[in-house]
């Protein structure tokens, strides 16, 4: 017979609106505070310490070692970092595409997410140093009649393939997802092959 409990997660001292956003093995969970009067705030949970406020802005992915991905607000833009043990890492952006919003880290620390700027979005993978433009393959190989919308790599696994969402327009002025799976050419990679993973029938 299935058991359970159910536990608080509780808020930090702002005491907003909290969303969980991602948990690892560990049962470690990162997520995001709303403050009831302030800024929303980037923050990680465990049973020992309880909710520890990050930066200002959200926390969208954790791995196992416990680094968490996340964006921040930096002036005009967001930002995304990678926080290990009280160290932030700022991910370089893409040329205009200003706004960075990371959404799953692997066990390797690499990140995936999307860069947003005036002309559309791009699927991202960040490793150490270096941003890597993935929506760039997924518009090569939409069919002419088809116009790009937005792109965004959603989750990345300890083999590196990264899971892609892409929303085109299509010729009668609908619009469509059509997810994808980008390959790398070997386990942690930072180049590969996209394939397009079609539609169910009657979808």
């Amino acid at each position: 017979m299935l058991s359970y409990r159910i536990i608080d997660l509780g808020t930090l001292p702002e005491g907003g609106n909290v969303q969980a956003s991602d948990i690892n093995n560990r049962g470690q969970i990162c997520g995001t505070d709303w403050g009831a009067d302030g800024p929303r705030h980037a923050f990680i949970w465990s049973i020992g310490q309880g909710m520890v406020a990050l930066r200002e802005g959200a926390a969208t992915g954790i791995n196992d070692a416990g680094q968490v991905a996340g964006e921040s607000p930096v002036g005009s833009t967001t930002n995304g970092f990678r926080w290990t043990s009280g160290t932030y890492e700022e991910f370089p952006g893409l040329p205009d595409f200003p706004y960075l919003s990371p959404f799953g880290i692997n066990a390797l620390g690499y990140v995936v997410g999307q860069a947003a700027g005036p002309g559309g979005t791009d699927a991202v993978l960040w490793t150490e140093h270096t941003a890597y433009s993935l929506g760039t393959h997924l518009r090569r190989d939409l069919p002419p009649d088809e116009r790009f919308l937005r792109t965004w790599a959603a989750a990345i696994n300890e083999m590196g393939q990264i899971a892609i969402v892409d929303v085109v327009q299509t010729a009668l002025g609908g619009w469509t997802n059509i997810p994808a799976l980008w390959q790398p050419a070997s386990p942690g990679a930072t180049s590969g092959t996209l394939y397009q993973l079609g539609l169910l029938s009657g979808a």
